[in-house]
C-alpha cells in the first residue's frame, strides 16, 4: 500500500482540517498520461460515507480514497512533502513503474520539464511532456490544464523551450505539438504530481 512520510501526513492533515468541512477525504489517483507517463493526483473531496464504493483507508487522523487501479499501480509508492527554495509540494516515488524513456537524452529532457517548470502550473493541473527527440530537436506538448491555456501558448518560448535549451545542451530547438484548439479539462486539486516536486 502507498505510504506517506510523517511530513506528508502532517501536511495533508493540516490541509483537510483547514477546510473546516465535514467528511473531507484525500483522493489519490494514478492514471496513464501520454506515451511514457503515469500522472498522479492528490486532491480533496467532500463525500458522504454512504456514497463510497472504493478503497477507503484510515490514515489515523484523515481518510484516503483510492480506486482499485490506483491501488494496484501504487502499492509500493511513497509520498513525501518537500518545502525548499524551489517550491513546496508532494513528491511521489514509485519503484514499480519505469518512465518508459529509451535514451538518457529523453530522460534528461523530461526531468528538466518536471523539475524546472513553475509549481503554479502543476497546482493548476497542467504539465509539459516530451513526445520525441529527432536530432537536436525536442518535440513536446502541453497536457492537462495547460492544453489550450493562453499562458502555455504565449509563454512557450520563454517557458518550456527555454528551460530545455538551457538544461540540455544537445537540444537546439523545441517544437510545440500541443493541440491548443481542443478545450482543456480544467480541474483544480490539492496537488498534481508526476513523480516530481509539485504543489
Amino acid at each position: 500500500m502507498v505510504s506517506f512520510s510523517h511530513r506528508a501526513w502532517v501536511a495533508v492533515g493540516k490541509t483537510i482540517s483547514g477546510t473546516g468541512e465535514q467528511n473531507v477525504y484525500l483522493r489519490f489517483r494514478a492514471k496513464s498520461g501520454a506515451e511514457n507517463a503515469v500522472r498522479y493526483r492528490l486532491y480533496l473531496e467532500q463525500i458522504r460515507k454512504n456514497d463510497l464504493h472504493e478503497m477507503v483507508i484510515n490514515m489515523d487522523g484523515w481518510m484516503l480514497i483510492m480506486d482499485d487501479h490506483t491501488a494496484d499501480l501504487t502499492q509500493a509508492a511513497s509520498i513525501d512533502y518537500i518545502n525548499s527554495r524551489h517550491g513546496r509540494g508532494y513528491l511521489i516515488k514509485n519503484p514499480l513503474l519505469t518512465d518508459g524513456w529509451k535514451t538518457w537524452l529523453e530522460k534528461k529532457i523530461q526531468k528538466a520539464l518536471d523539475h524546472r517548470m513553475p509549481p503554479s502550473m502543476r497546482r493548476h493541473g497542467g504539465w509539459m511532456e516530451l513526445v520525441r527527440v529527432v536530432g537536436d530537436t525536442a518535440y513536446v506538448r502541453a497536457c492537462g490544464a495547460c492544453q489550450g491555456c493562453m499562458h502555455a501558448i504565449d509563454g512557450f518560448n520563454v517557458g518550456p523551450a527555454k528551460i530545455i535549451i538551457q538544461a540540455v545542451e544537445e537540444i537546439q530547438r523545441v517544437v510545440d505539438l500541443s493541440e491548443h484548439e481542443v478545450d482543456p479539462f480544467h480541474e483544480i486539486g490539492l496537488v498534481e504530481a508526476g513523480g516530481a516536486l509539485s504543489g
